[in-house]
């Protein structure tokens, strides 16, 4: 018997119906990833664009490490002034703040308070360690490693440790060390 084309379409049409949805499936899942690692690379690749700059106002005689806290509850918020953070260090070198820490492009002011209540500018090589972390991360800057192990074991026997064995996180903060004499 000869077979006709009348015999031969439904057996292509059995054919095409068992077709292997398998590489649908994988160029599904592939085309999937590459959106997800486009849209992961983009989020680091993004710039924060620019922020309201901050003017620094250090005390007379204050060098050396300054921290400023962020986001403490009761602690006042920043004034702003002339477009301007005004962040006054006194000389604990410690400052807590209720405002946000802003994050960005921006050309921070650092002045000096001077004798007389005159502000000079602090020349930017006088600036030699900035750096924003979040309170009891493992980065977070001691003097000393002693200084970081008794945290450690303060918070233990205080029972503040999670359940990671670590300190939980806490508000953000910003590091800056100023040179002393620096001219």
């Amino acid at each position: 018997m000869e077979a006709t084309a009348e015999t031969r379409l439904p057996a292509q049409a059995t054919s095409t119906g068992k077709r292997s949805l398998i590489p649908l499936a994988l160029a599904i899942i592939a085309t999937l990833l590459s959106a997800y690692l486009i849209l992961r690379i983009q989020v680091h690749a993004v710039d924060p664009g620019v922020r309201m700059p901050n003017k620094y106002v250090l005390a007379p005689g204050v060098t050396g490490d300054i921290r400023i806290n962020y986001e403490i509850e009761g602690a006042p918020p920043l004034p702003v002034v002339d477009g301007y953070r005004v962040i006054r260090v006194t000389p604990s070198r410690r400052v807590d703040t209720s405002s946000p820490m802003l994050y960005g492009k921006a050309q921070d002011l650092f002045m000096q308070e001077l004798e007389d209540g005159s502000l000079e500018e602090l020349d930017m090589h006088a600036v030699s360690v900035r750096k924003n972390g979040l309170a009891g991360d493992d980065n977070e800057y001691f003097h000393k490693t002693d200084e970081l192990l008794r945290r450690n074991a303060n918070m233990e026997a205080l029972g503040l440790l999670g359940p990671d064995g670590k300190p939980p996180l806490g508000p953000p903060y910003e590091l800056i060390t100023i040179r002393e004499n620096y001219k």
